[in-house]
């Protein structure tokens, strides 16, 4: 079905409700599952492909919306996981769909996957992954992949902040990996670590604190100054002893060459002599 009346036409029909609740045996998705995953139908994500100010990407989000509409009003279940244990708010996160997030977040608390990972791990994977699809060869595809980028993190910024209120940005997978770590360790997901340390600022969680100097480790290695910037920020706002963290991260930034980072570190206080930062 190309469109959401369509859709509509098809579910009132006779047995449009199992249509809804239709689930792949391959796979476990349901048609929701498919609906969120859907590339946009020009589906071309490369520098090169021709460039707009992102109303596409908001009307294809907007007609996801309505596909959803359609299959929710006929039983079609948010919470239905597939075999990798993704719902359907999973993949609209790793497409960075924020309305069909907003949409499928009502009502609905906080899921994980069969490796652990949250819808936020997903916001930040997708946002990385348009990232390394960026591959512009000349100055005009330059221009086009940053405006592309910079819609990206506009877009991955509104999903986790659809996400925030039920999903922590300190969760860990089964692999150890919160969405603040998988951020901080990217450069271009600055904004989206902004976010999270935002939200952190006013959170009560008990393991924020180790999660927060993991994930300034990982913006040491990876050169986030910025990124490292805000967290030691937020650790001064949370009253945490930062003194002690100071010459590891020095260490971590200085063996990756992360000169901005080491400089950074130097005036927060971190001590060059000092044992623990070698």
């Amino acid at each position: 079905v190309a469109d959401a009346p369509g859709a509509r036409k098809m579910l009132m029909e006779k047995g449009g409700s199992r249509l809804a609740a239709f689930r792949c045996a391959a796979t476990g998705r349901t048609v929701l599952h498919s609906v969120c995953d859907r590339l946009r139908r020009d589906g071309d994500d490369s520098a090169g492909a021709q460039e707009d100010d992102g109303s596409k990407d908001d009307a294809w989000d907007a007609d996801a919306v309505r596909f959803a509409d359609a299959l929710l009003a006929h039983g079609a279940d948010p919470g239905a996981a597939d075999d990798c244990g993704a719902t359907a708010i999973h993949l609209a996160a790793a497409r960075l769909r924020p309305q069909l997030v907003a949409r499928l977040a009502r009502g609905q608390s906080s899921s994980i996957d069969a490796r652990g990972r949250t819808p936020l791990h997903y916001v930040v994977t997708g946002l990385l992954t348009t990232t390394r699809r960026l591959r512009p060869r000349t100055p005009a595809q330059r221009e086009a992949a940053m405006a592309r980028l910079e819609r990206a993190t506009r877009r991955a910024t509104e999903c986790a902040t659809e996400l925030l209120s039920t999903n922590s940005p300190t969760a860990r997978d089964k692999a150890g990996s919160t969405p603040l770590a998988l951020a901080c360790a990217a450069r271009a997901a600055t904004d989206l670590a902004a976010a999270f340390a935002d939200a952190l600022a006013s959170s009560k969680e008990a393991d924020d604190e180790v999660c927060v100097w993991d994930a300034a480790k990982g913006a040491a290695k990876a050169g986030g100054h910025r990124s490292l910037a805000l967290l030691l920020d937020l650790a001064r706002a949370r009253g945490w002893d930062i003194s002690t963290e100071l010459s590891p991260l020095l260490r971590a930034a200085c063996e990756r060459g992360a000169l901005r980072c080491a400089r950074l570190l130097l005036e927060a206080g971190a001590d060059p002599d000092d044992p623990g930062g070698g």
